[in-house]
């Protein structure tokens, strides 16, 4: 059976090559690759990505340095090991929680595993899944209606909104990311707990977001969630949160 070739396209935001790691994990997870597997060859892998060569080659070395691909002359990039959660985990431990690039960093990787995962999330989801989802969308309709809304408990609700829908998916990379940017988010909660955010019509659109992602997966309809999110994650709270607190 041939293998799906489907990845999240570029977004200009972020550093092309970390954009290009994200992508490189979601492809190996969506795909199913396991260790020993081939990456497409370089000149059908730019295409797939819609990245350069050399783009391509730096996100593909920064996988090697890490223990994720390996590679010999003449023949390629080859998966070393499937499980690169802990190479990640361990990397991540060395990161300083107020740096606000390796934050950028991280949530720009969160966005491409969560577009790989969320149609696997979605078919996964049991009952008790979608009540946790409801649940902290009750959350975010209840602050949204104070006059003043602290941006750490804003921030706070949008991560738990993210895990609740990822949750069902069981990838541990994202979870390992999403306990990294929480740590972010709690170094600097002394600072994020003096600011505000009051923008009434983006937080109402917000919710709204969160509502189609949320029907989405109690109707079961994978592409409907995934088309949601990444419309969602267009403008999602890493904007808001990082100004803020680069401010």
């Amino acid at each position: 059976m041939k293998k799906s070739e489907d990845v999240p396209k570029l977004q200009p935001q972020a550093t092309l090559t970390v954009k290009t790691v994200g992508m490189i994990l979601a492809y190996i997870r969506t795909n199913k690759l396991q260790a020993g597997d081939l990456l497409p060859p370089e000149s059908r892998f730019v295409d797939i990505l819609g990245v350069s060569r050399v783009i391509l080659r730096e996100a593909c070395s920064y996988l090697k340095g890490l223990g994720v691909l390996t590679s010999r002359r003449g023949s390629g990039f080859r998966i070393e090991q499937v499980s690169f959660a802990d190479v990640i985990q361990q990397v991540l431990t060395h990161v300083s929680p107020l740096n606000l690039q390796h934050f950028e960093e991280l949530y720009e990787l969160r966005r491409y595993l969560e577009i790989g995962t969320v149609a696997q999330s979605v078919a996964a989801a049991t009952e008790e899944d979608l009540n946790k989802i409801q649940a902290v969308l009750d959350q975010f309709a209840q602050l949204i209606c104070k006059q003043n809304i602290p941006m750490n408990e804003y921030q706070r609700i949008e991560l738990d909104f993210h895990h609740a829908i990822m949750a069902p998916g069981q990838c541990r990379l994202l979870n390992i990311i999403n306990a990294a940017i929480n740590a972010y988010f709690a170094a600097s909660e002394e600072l994020n707990g003096k600011l505000f955010h009051n923008d009434r019509t983006k937080l109402q659109r917000e919710l709204q977001e969160h509502q189609m992602i949320a029907s989405a997966f109690s109707l079961g309809w994978p592409d409907v969630a995934e088309m949601c999110l990444k419309k969602h994650l267009r403008q999602t709270a890493r904007k808001n949160a990082a100004s803020a607190i680069a401010n």
